[in-house]
């Protein structure tokens, strides 16, 4: 009973905005370099660049993974995740190296399973041509991890064009990291519904209030966004992670249909 009068809180207290988020700093992560080091700006022909090295003054969203696959093919308005203060400029391509590049990544994406990792900007229309905002659109199923969740760079879950949708919100335990999020799970013990309104989800609200209301436990946390489709069914973005995770790690699995 105590779960569920905290995750009753839990709800409130994101849905409505009043989580605080405390200050931190952007911690180092081993990738980068360029060419055969290990990464080059996405798109090629882009990118606050020289040559094939990576700005260390710039944070970048460093991409890596086992069968690492990249696709553009993707619609900012489609139901997927967003991190704000990004483009897809910024997206570097990266494996592990021996030294620790210092502010060399903000967030970080490892791609899971076989499926490919979609990815688009999103444009605000000007007076002359339309120009990309600072928001990198991702579908795909990967880990997140954002270094700095204080930096006030948006990480945030969005259904289909922003329509009112249903949030699954979850208490339990996770036997594995592998697989579908849902499918994670051999014990829950607390599952609510509730309306999302505005169609979004900011994570780090949501995680920060978690992380103050089940303070001592282990729990696993998952939320699910269902944005209904106009020819029928529902995308999902289904995104877990462990209150007891120091680091803000995100496990995040897109089912569009």
């Amino acid at each position: 009973m105590r779960s569920r009068n905290q995750f009753g809180l839990l709800i409130g207290a994101s849905l409505l905005g009043l989580a605080t988020v405390t200050l931190g700093a952007l911690a180092p992560r081993l990738y980068g370099g360029g060419g055969d080091e290990g990464g080059d700006i996405l798109p090629a022909s882009g990118g606050p660049t020289s040559g094939s090295a990576i700005d260390r003054s710039h944070p970048y969203v460093t991409v890596h993974g086992r069968d690492l696959a990249l696709d553009t093919k993707d619609q900012p308005t489609f139901t997927g995740i967003v991190v704000g203060g990004h483009s897809s400029d910024d997206l570097v391509v990266g494996l592990p190296t021996e030294g620790q590049q210092a502010g060399a990544t903000a967030i970080d994406l490892l791609v899971k399973m076989r499926r490919p990792l979609s990815y688009s900007d999103f444009f605000e229309e000007s007076s002359s041509a339309p120009l990309p905002t600072r928001m990198l659109h991702l579908n795909g199923r990967f880990e997140l991890e954002d270094f700095d969740p204080a930096d006030g760079e948006a990480v945030e879950i969005r259904s289909r064009m922003k329509k009112p949708a249903i949030l699954a919100m979850m208490i339990g335990h996770r036997k594995t990291h592998e697989g579908g999020v849902l499918a994670s799970f051999d014990r829950i013990d607390v599952v609510r519904y509730v309306f999302a309104p505005e169609g979004t989800v900011d994570l780090v609200a949501m995680r920060e209030a978690g992380r103050g209301l089940l303070a001592g436990s282990t729990s696993d946390v998952a939320i699910g966004l269902f944005s209904k489709l106009p020819r029928g069914g529902y995308d999902e973005v289904w995104v877990a992670w462990n209150i007891a995770d120091d680091r803000a790690v995100y496990d995040v699995e897109v089912k569009n249909r």
